[in-house]
């Protein structure tokens, strides 16, 4: 299949489009956000029980003394435009990407609902259940 994007040179070009960070195995150390230049993701607080606090605006917020860790979290997906920039810099390979293609092949069904994930990444129900597998992907269920 030839891919509808491409580069400056006419290359072909397939964007993968950041859809999740998992939580677990995120250290927080910031580096995607730093090389990120729409703002998909932001450093977030945790405390002991694992429940997100609130986003951390700098070094030295502690939200009010909870503060067990931090962790990066996508909370604006469709900024994203699936340049990878943030997957090279990642030390834990703990983010997931979805291709521009699949995302597309489940949009452009005639026959498609919305419905909202847990990781705030839009799919689509639909009848060639591409969705479906890509649900399974995003969320190992």
């Amino acid at each position: 299949m030839t891919s509808p994007f491409s580069t400056r040179d006419g290359s072909s070009w397939m964007p993968e489009y950041l859809a999740a960070i998992d939580g677990t195995t995120c250290i927080g150390c910031g580096r995607c956000f730093k090389v990120c230049s729409r703002e998909v993701m932001h450093l977030y607080g945790i405390n002991d029980a694992g429940e997100i606090l609130g986003i951390c605006d700098d070094e030295d917020d502690d939200l009010d003394g909870e503060l067990n860790r931090m962790i990066m979290v996508v909370d604006h997906a469709g900024r994203c435009i699936g340049c990878g920039a943030c997957a090279r810099v990642c030390p834990k390979n703990c983010q997931t990407h979805v291709a521009a293609d699949a995302v597309a092949c489940c949009m452009s069904c005639g026959r498609t609902r919305r419905r909202r994930c847990p990781s705030e990444f839009f799919v689509a129900s639909c009848c060639c259940s591409c969705a479906l597998t890509l649900y399974r992907d995003l969320h190992n269920a």
